[in-house]
């Protein structure tokens, strides 16, 4: 029983490996993922129509408008997701060089900011045109440190709060993908 489990398991794993590698352009393939308090964060890799590719760090918003029933076999409600991407790198290294950037930022006085490039997600799960997120150091009630990004959403101004752990978790997850599909990021 174990042996067929096994088999089942790597050749699941086998075929998302080859479908990963061919993936279409404009469709997210995410990384790593982390939950917050009705914020979702994520590592992806996006391929644009052109052709260019590129690591981004997802800070989503979540704001659940109207629940329509809850129980534990289901959840449904009409949410409003209002999303910025961090552009980290079009390569492993550059993407590391900036999560690095990121956490460095937590050992910084508080209200010091940063700029980061980076582009709006659409409701399609496509990215849209360029976009600037201003990050300040913040301190946290019961102390430590936190980082607020600001963005504007629409005729609106958005912000996320992203805590060190989270951070950490996000890197750690990548560099776990990277060892398990080492081909897919050309390493050996």
């Amino acid at each position: 029983m174990k042996r067929i489990i096994m088999i089942a398991v790597v050749t699941i794993m086998a075929t998302m490996t080859i479908q990963a590698q061919n993936i279409p352009t404009g469709m997210r393939m995410e990384i790593a993922e982390s939950e917050g308090d009705k914020t979702e964060f994520s590592i992806f890799s996006y391929k644009d129509e052109d052709g260019t590719f590129g690591y981004y760090l997802g800070l989503g918003r979540v704001l659940h408008i109207l629940p329509l029933f809850r129980d534990d076999i289901t959840d449904a409600s009409f949410d409003d997701i209002k999303e910025t991407c961090i552009w980290l790198g079009a390569t492993t290294d550059e993407a590391f060089a900036t999560i690095d950037t990121i956490l460095d930022l937590y050992d910084k006085d508080v209200d010091t900011s940063m700029e980061f490039q980076g582009r709006m997600a659409t409701g399609s799960e496509r990215l849209g045109e360029p976009s600037t997120s201003t990050c300040i150091v913040k301190k946290k009630t019961l102390g430590g440190k936190r980082l607020q990004f600001l963005f504007t959403s629409g005729e609106r101004q958005a912000e996320v709060y992203l805590n060190k752990s989270v951070v950490k978790e996000l890197r750690w997850d990548f560099k776990a993908d990277i060892k398990l599909h080492p081909k897919q990021y050309g390493k050996k």
